[in-house]
This record gives C-alpha cells, sequence and structure tokens, in this order.
C-alpha cells in the first residue's frame, strides 16, 4: 500500500471491534465484535462481508493458511472453525472444561490447537474426526498454543511461568522452559535457518 489517497471503511459492526487481521493473501480482512459477529471483508471494502454469527463476545477470529477457513474464539463456548465463504455449520471444537483463549492453525491446516484455562491445550484434527491430543502438564491457565512450521511441535506457555514444548502427534512433553518470574502470555517457533550451498 503507498498510503495515499482515502482509507477504506469497514462499517457495520454494532458493537465494538476486538480484533483485525488478514488472510494470508492480504485480500480480505476477518473482523470480531463484543456483539458476537465476526465479519470476512474484502480489503478492498467493495462487496458485502460474509457475516458469521455467535452466541457471545468473540475476542479472537484468525485464518488458515490455504485462507478458505477461519478459526474463531468467544468469550463463552468451544472454538469454532467456519468456511470462510459463510456456508454450512461451523465445527465446534468441544472439550475444553474452561474458556478457550488462544486458537492456531498448523502450517499446512490440517489440525488447529487450543490453549484453555482448564490447565490444558489440545491439538485437534481438523478433517478426520479423530479425538484431540490432550496437552496435560501446565499447574495454572494456558494463555498460548502455536505450532513448529513442521507441524510436530506444539509450543505453550501458562500463568505457570513456564512454557513447555510437546510432541503435537503423541502429546509428549518434551522440555519444559524455566526462568520466567510471572506470567508467560505468548510463544512461538522461530522459522528454520535456510543454509545457501557452500554456506554455513
Amino acid at each position: 500500500a503507498s498510503g495515499e489517497g482515502a482509507p477504506v471503511a469497514l462499517e457495520g459492526h454494532e458493537g465494538g471491534v476486538v480484533t483485525v487481521s488478514f488472510d494470508p493473501t492480504g485480500q480480505r480482512i476477518v473482523t470480531t465484535s463484543d456483539g458476537g459477529i465476526v465479519r470476512i471483508w474484502p480489503a478492498d471494502g467493495e462487496r458485502p462481508p460474509v457475516v458469521l454469527r455467535h452466541p457471545d463476545r468473540v475476542v479472537w477470529a484468525g485464518f488458515g493458511p490455504d485462507g478458505t477457513r477461519v478459526v474463531t474464539v468467544c468469550e463463552v463456548g468451544p472454538a469454532r472453525v467456519w468456511s470462510t465463504d459463510g456456508k454450512g455449520a461451523a465445527l465446534e471444537l468441544r472439550g475444553h472444561e474452561e474458556r478457550v483463549v488462544w486458537a492456531s492453525f498448523s502450517g499446512d491446516g490440517t489440525r488447529l490447537v487450543t490453549a484453555s484455562w482448564d490447565q490444558t491445550a489440545r491439538v485437534w484434527p481438523l478433517d478426520d474426526g479423530k479425538d484431540p491430543v490432550v496437552l496435560r502438564g501446565h499447574k495454572n491457565r494456558v494463555t498460548s498454543a502455536s505450532f513448529s512450521g513442521d507441524g510436530r511441535w506444539v509450543v505453550t506457555t501458562s500463568q505457570d511461568h513456564t512454557a513447555r514444548i510437546w510432541s503435537a502427534d503423541s502429546g509428549r512433553e518434551s522440555a519444559v522452559l524455566l526462568g520466567h518470574e510471572g506470567e508467560i502470555t505468548a510463544a512461538s517457533f522461530g522459522k528454520p535457518r535456510i543454509r545457501e550451498a557452500g554456506g554455513r
């Protein structure tokens, strides 16, 4: 964007807008609101948005890596996975016993990891109906969960002052990262370094 010209105004939410996120191509934007409405907009604002309705305030929404699905997180109830065209019912990821606070897709879009105040994270297969892999070991609320780039690992953070690394397939805890003196709010894996031929 050049920054020239008038900004595009995306109007329609009746409550406060909580979060905003672009899709991987930068051509669409998803917004969440206090009123339980999620809207998926064309970034140029030239077409009406797709509207996804929820029973409670929506605190997060994010696109999958191929842009065909979006995950939403409410203050109450399960995380939900929707088709970005608005067709069909949402897939509701039920199993957490307390509030879900984070949701993130794997790099290939076939799985989702959620973090919850019930002290667990869960890795959900999205296409085969299998039960989630439960990541259990934190001693307080889990605040975030994210996949490694290759999808083999998940890193979680918690109010128990630790971050932990887990096998995404088995749920086995691989490492506990100690040292913080307070709540850890988020963590992520770095991108792998690619060496050029003949380089170090």
